[in-house]
């Protein structure tokens, strides 16, 4: 299961609704969730927009101030549940999460029933309900609102056969030490020369914006960056030039989010969205199995 949040500058409410509901008159679509809104399942689109447009309204105008969010949580395959089950279930789980992500503003879900991966389109006000102040959910709230949602689904809805993403164990990358750096460490306290290169690494890899700035940085350090094949290390200048694998120094994995890190941020906003979905599917097909902490709170009313 992923769980992805699109902000929208522009007050879109007509379109977004109209994209949404597209489902809904073929009949493989169903709204499940009407948070805090007047209008109900036998509401015309209308009506649902203008209780929106109403309430947007209320902000005050500002340059990149969110007007909504279009959320989107996507399930991966496995089940063998019926469309009307697997309605229920999903509405289910859209209300457990606006009551966890967004319990005080507006929103509307709509669950697609009709393509290889079940998902829930959310509209959510930027405001909570009658208020001039929007709302913000910091990039830390939002993943631990995705851990919870997750945990809720993997203890309640078992038969959706969810795999862990955002609550799976993560092995911690740790620098690889020979016996005799080991013993060194253990005799003298000091950190190996290899733990210091990879403390050196990891900084400028922090400060880095890009390839060639993580180059000048570790220049600084004394430190140049090498790659054979599909190995990527860094090379001391000074002495013998003792290389480092940056798997060895417990870094690849850092070096590979920093890469994608850099390459998003030379994407344009289609682009970006387009590579999000693409990982989004990669992840999503994922398998683990470890039993589900609790679940969070949840929100029952339509």
């Amino acid at each position: 299961m992923i769980v992805k949040s699109l902000s929208r500058k522009v007050a879109s409410f007509g379109q977004l609704i109209g994209y949404m509901g597209r489902d809904l008159r073929t009949g493989e679509g169903r709204a499940v969730l009407f948070h805090n809104l007047l209008a109900h399942a036998g509401s015309p689109e209308a009506d649902i927009q203008d209780e929106f447009e109403r309430n947007a309204a209320l902000l005050p105008q500002r340059a990149n101030g969110n007007a909504l969010y279009h959320e989107v949580i996507s399930f991966s395959q496995g089940h063998a549940l019926d469309s009307r089950t697997l309605e229920h279930k999903l509405g289910d789980v859209a209300h457990a999460y606006v009551a966890s992500r967004a319990p005080k503003q507006l929103a509307y879900a709509v669950a697609h029933l009709d393509t290889e991966y079940a998902h829930v389109h959310l509209l959510i006000s930027a405001n909570a309900v009658n208020s001039r102040k929007r709302e913000r959910v910091t990039k830390h709230d939002f993943a631990r609102i995705q851990r919870e949602l997750e945990s809720y689904v993997l203890a309640h809805h078992p038969e959706l056969v969810q795999a862990r993403v955002y609550t799976r164990d993560r092995q911690v990358e740790q620098v690889k030490t020979t016996a005799k750096e080991q013993g060194l460490l253990t005799r003298t306290g000091k950190p190996s020369r290899k733990q210091a290169v990879h403390d050196q690494v990891k900084h400028c890899l922090a400060l880095a914006k890009s390839r060639e700035d993580l180059e000048r940085h570790l220049a600084a350090q004394g430190l140049e960056l090498y790659a054979r094949g599909s190995t990527v290390g860094v090379k001391e200048l000074a002495g013998v030039g003792t290389k480092h694998r940056l798997s060895t120094l417990g870094l690849a994995e850092a070096w590979t989010q920093q890469n994608q890190r850099w390459h998003e941020a030379t994407l344009d906003p289609v682009a970006k969205r387009k590579a999000a979905l693409e990982q989004a599917a990669q992840v999503r097909d994922q398998t683990h199995t470890k039993e589900a902490p609790s679940s969070p709170g949840r929100d029952r009313s339509r």
